[in-house]
């Protein structure tokens, strides 16, 4: 599932969320793949609003969530903690 921020025809950021199945057991997680901001607006509301998205979309589907934040910025990572 994909989850978008912005007004129409101006994208603010994405999440895409699957799910997968986990090697050792017999339960499924919700994986997110993929959230990206679009550098325009990094630093503003965008991102909170996508994690919020996932969290909820776990939450409703009764999955634990795994996030991966990847940044070049050592420091802005370290704030998302």
């Amino acid at each position: 599932m994909v989850g978008i921020v912005g007004e129409p025809g101006h994208l603010e950021g994405s999440v895409y969320l699957t799910t997968q199945e986990l090697s050792l057991s017999r339960g499924e997680i919700l994986v997110e793949a993929w959230n990206w901001v679009d550098p325009e607006f990094r630093g503003g509301d965008a991102f909170a609003m996508l994690t919020a998205f996932s969290m909820t979309m776990a939450d409703t589907m009764g999955l634990s969530l795994t996030l991966a934040a990847m940044t070049r910025e050592r420091a802005a990572k370290g704030r998302l903690y």
